[in-house]
């Protein structure tokens, strides 16, 4: 989150945010929130962003939302990296949430 925060908050336009190749980030349920100073945010990403299978860690979240991005204008996602949501995971518990 400090990672977003500098980069949402930073005076500069066209930041980048860049998620390197070779390097993995598990992610728990995730809100990155605007308005954001910079405009716009280009999110970089060559390396992989895996989500928790761990189904707690969402207990508390409204609309069992992973990766949430509020009042953020002018984002670019982009790269050759791996967004995984571990969809199998939620397919096997869909009848329950």
């Amino acid at each position: 989150m400090k990672a977003w925060e500098s980069i949402c908050n930073c005076d500069i336009s066209s930041a980048i945010l860049l998620i390197p190749a070779e390097r993995t980030f598990l992610l728990k349920p995730v809100r990155f929130q605007g308005p954001c100073k910079s405009s716009p945010i280009n999110i970089q990403v060559f390396g992989d962003i895996i989500a928790t299978t761990d189904t707690a860690a969402y207990e508390d979240r409204d609309n069992k939302q992973w990766l949430a991005f509020f009042s953020v204008n002018d984002l670019d996602i982009n790269g050759n990296g791996k967004i995984d949501g571990q969809g199998a995971i939620w397919w096997q518990k869909f009848d329950e949430i």
